[in-house]
């Protein structure tokens, strides 16, 4: 609390938000707690300290945000019909001119250690982020105008780029896997080389990228131990993929439904 304070004495006054990192603390419970703490710490404290320096949209995580209460109450507070309320008001608060950064001190968190309550989790916030691109895009011409074109390149660089690549990953899995396992049948035209090459650059890049930006901020950490999981980043994608897809189906058959994730299974 004391250093929220102290950053928002000492920033401009259109800092509106301050978001605390969040550390899982059973997070070598189990597999799946242990990726849980793998991307959390990526996310806290490689990506959106990076963002909050660029000064573009931050879609803020759940728990603990420091905000400025007349800010808050001034544009509107939490959409109560989006599941991820608080990713959908990081980016409002830029589109309302304010801006928001982060602090280094963390909070602690439980990682759903069950395979189910996790997808149910998860489901949601991927819906609830599918809410927020959807509500922003309303209006392209508008939300350009509101944020500007860096800002908006970076809010679908970040979001919708997210959301599509979950939804198509397995796909692309499969045919890239096809791609290498058919070489010997494939045509030798330079169309057939271009797709086979661009294909496993993507599916090699994409693993590579994340997983050295995943080890550079456990590296130092007291979750140094849990960067031997990034083995098994692939499966772990894959399951984020069977969820984006859940959250797609929900998106459209139940869309402010809320699972709620039962907390006290850590050990």
């Amino acid at each position: 609390m004391r250093e929220a304070y102290l950053k928002f004495k000492n920033e401009d006054v259109k800092l509106a938000c301050l978001q605390s990192p969040l550390h899982i603390h059973n997070n070598n419970q189990n597999w799946l707690a242990g990726m849980f703490a793998v991307e959390y710490m990526t996310l806290f404290n490689g990506i959106l300290p990076v963002l909050a320096k660029w000064r573009v949209p931050i879609p803020l995580g759940g728990t603990s945000n420091h905000f400025k209460m007349d800010v808050l109450k001034r544009i509107g507070a939490w959409d109560p019909y989006n599941v991820t309320e608080d990713a959908d008001l990081g980016i409002r608060l830029f589109r309302e001119g304010y801006r928001c950064s982060t602090i280094p001190l963390p909070t602690y968190e439980e990682a759903p250690p069950r395979l189910w309550p996790w997808i149910k989790q998860r489901t949601r916030w991927l819906k609830g982020w599918m809410q927020t691109v959807l509500v922003h895009s309303r209006n392209p011409m508008h939300f350009i105008s509101d944020l500007g074109y860096k800002n908006a390149f970076a809010f679908h660089l970040l979001m919708t780029s997210i959301i599509i690549s979950v939804l198509i990953h397995p796909f692309f899995l499969a045919f890239s896997f096809w791609q290498i396992l058919n070489l010997s049948t494939l045509s030798t035209s330079s169309i057939d080389g271009l797709l086979i090459t661009t294909s496993i650059f993507n599916l090699v890049g994409g693993y590579t990228t994340y997983g050295l930006l995943a080890y550079a901020v456990l590296e130092n950490s007291r979750y140094a131990y849990v960067s031997k999981l990034l083995f098994s980043l692939p499966l772990y994608w894959l399951l984020i993929s069977i969820t984006g897809w859940r959250a797609l189906v929900h998106l459209i058959v139940k869309p402010h439904k809320w699972e709620k994730t039962p907390h006290g299974l850590a050990k």
